[in-house]
């Protein structure tokens, strides 16, 4: 096993695409922070999302455009939402090592955006009240668990390919966010996961964007 040959094969990555619902367009920072905490007091997610020009306070992540457009109606008159896409392209990564390695890092990308899917859905579930907060308590623990086990799993490969190591940022990045929200259902859960499961979709897509 271990006189196997590095290979050189590409990974692929699997196009996904999210829908965030925008509670409003700031010019500048002050603003943006301002509508925020407006939005979080609704018990939406609150996150700024800085798209170069303009700020968009992120109040709700979808995986479906018309559940997005739904949800941004409710917002009105007291916000003026709009809905953003934004997409995950397919993308290829060419990479030399073991057949094991090239899986751990197939394996890295695919949960990266099965994470933003999951926490997309759990929000979804928790504030249809179709979950509790201690199921969802659960599944985030099982998030954070596989998070950990790809980042060791990442380390043992010790690559300099600087996707990898933007893939190693990432999965730290995925583990900090998981990590500050609430280890115990306090009232402001529902609220906290929100605005996790909008960062995620956010920084996710900023990483993806990296990579071009």
């Amino acid at each position: 096993k271990n006189g196997e040959n590095p290979l050189t094969d590409t990974v692929k990555t699997k196009k996904l695409t999210l829908y965030l619902v925008s509670a409003g367009e700031m010019p500048d920072l002050a603003e943006a922070e301002t509508l925020k905490t407006l939005v979080q007091e609704k018990g939406g997610g609150g996150y700024v999302f800085n798209q170069g020009n303009e700020y968009s306070v992120i109040y709700s992540v979808f995986s479906d455009k018309a559940l997005a457009e739904e949800s941004g109606q409710k917002l009105v008159p007291d916000f003026s939402p709009s809905v953003i896409k934004i997409t995950v392209d397919e993308t290829t990564i060419r990479i030399t090592g073991k057949s094991e390695q090239l899986k751990t890092v197939h394996s890295c990308f695919t949960y990266l955006n099965q994470c933003a899917s999951n926490l997309e859905q759990l929000t979804r579930d928790i504030n249809d009240k179709k979950i509790t907060p201690l199921e969802a308590l659960k599944e985030i623990q099982k998030l954070k668990n596989t998070v950990s086990d790809l980042q060791e799993q990442l380390k043992e490969i010790n690559s300099s390919n600087v996707k990898v190591l933007a893939l190693s940022d990432m999965l730290v990045l995925a583990e900090t966010l998981l990590n500050e929200l609430p280890t115990s259902n306090d009232s402001a859960f529902n609220q906290k996961l929100n605005y996790t499961a909008c960062a995620y979709a956010c920084r996710l897509y900023e990483f993806y964007c990296s990579l071009e």
